[in-house]
């Protein structure tokens, strides 16, 4: 206050703490004060906030997002720092003011500014999915709780209020609290919610009383505000309601029991009585059946100290969820999450797709962090019961359970028939008008479009073409005032990492050449059913997609694999090494192809009206196409394959005799 550190008391106010449920560190606050002691607080956002993109000493003026204000000789300089354990705040000279720093000024009528601070001011942001206050739809549920996805930190106790009881003004405030905003984007990827060797430099709360409340969210927190935006359209506070912010174990249970909004599945007709696991491999293929108790969109899941929010069920019983959770790293918070046995689910695809996507700077900050959680840990729903002494009983309690929404006549209802779609048609509807704003991706530059027509005088409007996963897409690469700086790194045929901006234009490329950290070059000297040896180093090609770039004058092309279903195939490595047979079925998104009588396997069948006794099967499993060649119709040789246009069509060629590969009618 005023250039020196003060200290006062807060009345608790019957235990409701209303001002401390308002304070939040390194902020700033109009306070009244009576007797040592502090009886109200107001938040003072400044009368200006934003980037310092001026200092003029000469002038004694300064210019923050364009906007000019006057510096004299009573301003007062300070410099707010806001970390764990406490911001502190220091007095700084006019003359350690540099442009590009932001700060929030106050100033008098005249344009004067009276205190600046240079302290952290986040960047607007709009989330790229939003629900509509009170609209109570499954729809609206969804989209509602997509909001702070990839922008909300998770802080442990986070929305909870102050006191550690109900929720926060956060959990009760419709729309994006600014406050999470502000924390995510003052953290990078170091950000740790708790620091066990230095509890005082800790955003972990300590003794039951959540300092930094309003910083970030944590599970329960998460699915409390998303269902107090769900049912209302105004503001609540501390002093005026509960909210829906309470224990994760039991927040299922509270809404079907207490609020009768839905029903709860406790998961007796779940539970294996022998492993106490709540659903069942039957045939051992690592998919779990759930004879109608499958996870729906809207379902809330409370499990033994955490609770999350599905999106529903995938055809292969792998699930799609959202919550908030520290994730490995410490750091990240409310984010699209799966649910199955491995990283080549459905759920998984998904929620990687949607995560790199639509959430860039969570991407770029946090890497490879999308989570792919077992069933055992993340849909159990019973516990072992133990003693006093920790001692397991040998008997499961019940500890949790599954709510789902009555939507036939509860508290919401489902115009929109969410409750029938798959994750992967829900998440594309939610999406489906969010124009990216900034996205990283691999790409092969193929060349100037309608080069040979186009000309020079257009060469800062020309659209430029990019192989991009299995599709070809089209950018703009601005000018750079005549430079073209990029334009002039851009080579044919090569590959790319390209960041292009709201889906239209093209503004950073890297090349990813020799040296690069994720790239291996050179002759292939081994293929495996699995893997490929380049250059002596072995990788592994069980998710790899196969491509063969080609370039020449025009514009470089890129195109998959040379087989197609019909082909007769020779095959090269594994197991089956020698034989020939005919391609069956195509599975391009995998880079595989199935082969008749080639890699067989044996397959439990289930029971069906055709088979009622089920049994064992030998079918095709498919290989990849590197493990293959095409078997000319001509020389009857195994080849590689050459390719010509011929009437508007690509026509394969054999390599080894030079005649025409007809394609195959299966």
């Amino acid at each position: 206050m005023d250039g020196k550190e003060e200290e006062f008391t807060i009345p608790a106010d019957g235990g409701k703490f209303e001002i401390q449920n308002k304070l939040q560190e390194g902020y700033i606050y109009d306070v009244t004060i009576a007797d040592g002691q502090i009886t109200a607080a107001e938040m003072e956002e400044g009368d200006a906030a934003g980037v310092l993109t001026e200092v003029d000493a000469a002038s004694k003026q300064i210019s923050i997002d364009q906007s000019s204000f006057n510096i004299n000789e009573n301003t007062q300089f300070y410099d707010i720092t806001a970390k764990a354990g406490g911001a502190k705040v220091e007095k700084i000279e006019f003359n350690s003011l540099n442009p590009n720093e932001t700060v929030r000024v106050v100033v008098d009528r005249n344009n004067n500014v009276t205190k600046l601070f240079r302290t952290f001011v986040a960047e607007d942001y709009t989330a790229p999915v939003s629900g509509i206050p009170g609209k109570r739809t499954l729809k609206n549920f969804l989209a509602t709780a997509m909001e702070p996805v990839g922008t909300a930190l998770y802080v442990y106790g986070g929305t909870w209020d102050w006191q550690d009881v109900n929720s926060s003004n956060q959990a009760m405030t419709i729309g994006l609290s600014q406050s999470w905003i502000d924390f995510f984007q003052s953290q990078d990827a170091n950000y740790t919610y708790k620091n066990s060797a230095n509890p005082s430099e800790s955003y972990y709360p300590h003794n039951s009383w959540n300092q930094y409340y309003y910083a970030g969210i944590d599970c329960s927190g998460y699915v409390g505000w998303a269902v107090y935006n769900l049912l209302n359209t105004e503001n609540s506070t501390v002093a005026d309601n509960k909210g829906y912010v309470m224990s994760a174990t039991k927040q299922a249970g509270v809404f079907a029991s207490n609020e009768g909004w839905g029903t709860m599945d406790m998961g007796d007709v779940l539970m294996d009585e022998t492993t106490g696991k709540p659903w069942v491999d039957e045939d051992g293929d690592g998919r779990r059946v759930y004879e109608g108790h499958e996870f729906k969109p809207g379902d809330i899941f409370s499990m033994n100290g955490h609770v999350w929010i599905s999106l529903g069920t995938c055809k292969d019983g792998s699930i799609v969820f959202m919550h908030s959770t520290p994730n490995t790293t410490n750091g990240a918070g409310v984010q699209i999450s799966a649910i199955g046995p491995d990283k080549n689910c459905e759920a998984y695809k998904l929620a990687n797709q949607y995560m790199n996507k639509y959430f860039p700077q969570w991407s770029e900050r946090y890497g490879d962090q999308v989570l792919c959680l077992t069933f055992d840990s993340y849909t159990k729903v019973y516990d072992k019961a133990v003693k006093n002494d920790g001692q397991p009983t040998g008997e499961f309690t019940r500890v949790a359970g599954k709510f789902s929404w009555n939507l036939k006549d509860g508290v919401i209802s489902d115009p929109d028939n969410y409750a029938t779609m798959t994750p992967g048609e829900i998440l594309a509807d939610l999406f489906k008008d969010v124009k990216i704003p900034q996205q990283t991706m691999e790409a092969v530059y193929l060349g100037v479009e309608n080069y040979g027509t186009v000309t020079s005088k257009e060469k800062e409007s020309f659209q430029h073409r990019f192989f991009v996963d299995g599709d070809i897409k089209t950018y703009t690469i601005p000018a750079d005032g005549g430079k073209f700086v990029l334009q002039n790194q851009l080579q044919e045929g090569y590959v790319y990492n390209i960041t292009v901006k709201d889906e239209a234009q093209v503004i950073d490329v890297e090349l990813k050449d020799k040296g690069h950290s994720n790239v291996v070059m050179g002759e292939v000297t081994a293929i495996g059913n699995d893997t490929i040896t380049v250059n002596g180093k072995t990788l592994n090609t069980a998710n790899a997609k196969t491509y063969e770039i080609t370039s020449k004058a025009g514009g470089s092309s890129v195109k998959a694999a040379t087989v197609a279903v019909g082909d007769t195939v020779k095959v090269i490595a594994g197991k089956d090494r020698g034989k020939t047979g005919k391609v069956l079925r195509s599975v391009p998104e995998k880079s595989r192809v199935v082969v008749e009588k080639v890699n067989m396997v044996k397959k439990a069948m289930r029971p069906t009206q055709a088979n009622p006794q089920g049994g064992i099967s030998t079918v095709e499993a498919p290989i990849h196409v590197s493990n293959v060649m095409l078997v000319c119709p001509s020389c009857g040789e195994a080849t590689r394959v050459a390719r010509r246009r011929e009437d508007g069509k690509l026509v394969r060629v054999c390599k080894k005799c030079g005649k025409d590969i007809p394609a195959v009618e299966a």
